[in-house]
């Protein structure tokens, strides 16, 4: 069995960021393996997110981690979260402007060639809160039917589009852009040492 020891391990606490970043204190944990490869772990709260990057030039991790957009980091923290997530609410809010917009025969609505009499629009309002059960994208298929009177054949497909900001996903940003900062601040006197 090889160990070995590293000193290239660096712990940071950002605290004092409730403020300017609506946040926890984050505990970050850079490790620079070797030149051009290493590791980032963030906690917050509880969570905790970690990356690998193994092609990062002559970057050390802070720098790297410093250069790269949101986007990309919260790919590689949290490859499953996502900017936007399925909402009931918007589902009804979806249907109804699809509603108005069908009666209203107005460019917006996808169903252009279906227009809808009145009463039929009147109906349809009538029962457009049953789709405020719909929490998860499989629970539609339980509303198939009125899905489609509402959004024609693909009505269910059409759906899962109704989606809202992912607050988790907010949450990561305002982390990582802290964690961005404070390592834009701490690299300046890492390359004095």
């Amino acid at each position: 069995m090889k160990v070995e020891r590293s000193n290239a391990v660096v712990h940071i606490t950002i605290s004092d960021i409730m403020q300017s970043h609506r946040l926890d204190p984050i505990r970050v944990t850079l490790d620079d393996i070797e030149p051009g490869r290493g590791r980032i772990t963030i906690g917050c709260y509880g969570r905790a997110w970690e990356s690998y990057w193994g092609a990062m030039g002559d970057q050390g991790i802070a720098q790297f981690f410093a250069s790269c957009d949101n986007h990309y980091l919260i790919s590689n923290l949290a490859p499953d979260l996502h900017a936007s997530r399925y909402s009931a609410d918007a589902l009804v809010s979806l249907a109804r402007k699809t509603i108005r917009g069908r009666r209203k025969g107005t460019a917006a609505c996808r169903f252009e060639y279906d227009p809808l009499t009145k009463a039929q629009a009147e109906e349809l309002m009538g029962r457009v809160d049953e789709l405020a059960n719909c929490e998860t994208e499989s629970q539609c298929w339980s509303k198939a039917e009125l899905l489609e009177e509402i959004f024609g054949p693909d009505g269910t497909m059409m759906a899962v589009q109704a989606t809202e900001t992912n607050p988790e996903y907010g949450h990561l940003e305002r982390i990582c852009n802290a964690v961005r900062e404070a390592l834009k601040q701490i690299a300046p006197a890492a390359e004095e040492t």
